[in-house]
């Protein structure tokens, strides 16, 4: 029978690395390699040692780069359309009374980094102008707290118009509305 890292499942994996609070030294990593190998009969060829090693360094890694309060700090930038799923959450559900003035003030400006000369943004920063990421960026600023009468708000609403109104959103888009309660399931 063939063994392969595939045969490990993620939660051996995560139990085993997680558990540490210490980055792996080297002899740490020989003996959770061999203790993995050994409890998931998994085979000890340089190789296939090597490729287990890899994988534990790699968690590893990201391990150390998780915070006490369980999150992992890093740029995800690009992706504009997943913020506004946070924010319109947090705000149907009361927590965004949470955020702070300081988070709120960093959404909001890396928000206007990234809106275009037509006043839209697209669903990822290098991207033209979409319905669906106008609509749900303009939503998003409003329930940070920026004015309907802001300069460069208004230029998102006239794109929205010129597009033909936020129902020109697509599905996700209108999903979002819904759950706003400002568009009918």
């Amino acid at each position: 029978m063939r063994h392969s890292l595939g045969s490990l499942t993620s939660s051996v994996l995560v139990c085993v690395c997680c558990a540490r609070v210490q980055p792996l030294s080297a002899s740490d990593l020989s003996a959770l390699t061999a203790r993995v190998q050994s409890e998931r009969s998994l085979p000890t060829d340089a190789s296939s040692t090597a490729n287990l090693q890899s994988l534990l360094k790699g968690f590893d890694y990201y391990q150390s780069l998780q915070r006490e309060d369980g999150h992992r700090p890093g740029d995800y930038g690009g992706p504009m359309f997943l913020m506004p799923g946070l924010l319109i959450t947090l705000y149907v559900t009361g927590a965004d009374a949470d955020l702070t003035p300081q988070q709120r003030s960093e959404m909001i400006r890396y928000l206007w980094n990234h809106q275009s000369p037509d006043g839209g943004w697209g669903l990822h920063i290098e991207e033209p102008c979409t319905m669906f990421g106008t609509v749900l960026t303009y939503i998003s600023l409003r329930i940070l707290g920026v004015a309907a009468d802001e300069p460069k708000l208004q230029r998102a609403k006239a794109f929205i118009h010129s597009h033909g109104g936020a129902m020109a959103t697509p599905s996700w888009g209108k999903f979002w509305l819904c759950v706003l309660g400002v568009y009918e399931w």
